[in-house]
């Protein structure tokens, strides 16, 4: 496992944001001028994509301590895009934070919103995908970024690159 620093974070951060954006040109058709401005910073923990800039905050603070991935209400108990535990053994035998699969799906999250707005309903929703409502998150504005297409995205990154971590 990887020493928790802002080195290995932000290397780590990175080089998914380049896989998932790879990946996401070959099978959601995104353009390659769009590529996402990252950030990430130590001292806070505020994730968020700005679609009017393309930019992705990853914030990092607590990561070695989350014991937890935790998701909104209304998916948290999916098994694809779900919360789960994010727990691992050390050679010790002691229970640690696994925080490369917590900061993994924190950037496939956002990366998620990312390709949602590149591709601008240019993406079909299977017929038989499970979609819930996002009614639990009150900013109307968060809801519409949480919608099934939005889900499907998000499914599909975690399960290639999170998931089986």
């Amino acid at each position: 496992m990887l020493e928790f620093n802002h080195k290995n974070a932000s290397k780590l951060i990175h080089n998914l944001v380049d896989e998932i954006f790879d990946y996401s040109c070959q099978h959601f058709g995104i353009c390659e001028g769009d590529y996402p401005k990252v950030r990430v910073y130590m001292k806070d923990d505020n994730c968020y994509f700005e679609p009017k800039t393309n930019k992705i905050r990853i914030g990092i603070k607590y990561v070695d301590k989350a014991f937890y991935y935790h998701e909104y209400s209304h998916i948290k108990h999916d098994h694809d895009i779900g919360m789960f535990p994010c727990v691992m053994e050390n050679e010790e035998g002691d229970i640690v934070s696994n925080w490369v699969k917590y900061v993994s799906a924190v950037v496939a999250h956002e990366m998620a919103h990312f390709v949602d707005i590149m591709t601008q309903s240019k993406i079909d929703i299977p017929e038989n995908m499970v979609y819930y409502s996002p009614n639990d998150i009150n900013d109307v504005e968060q809801r519409e970024y949480h919608d099934a297409r939005w889900q499907h995205i998000y499914r599909t990154l975690r399960n290639k690159f999170v998931n089986e971590i």
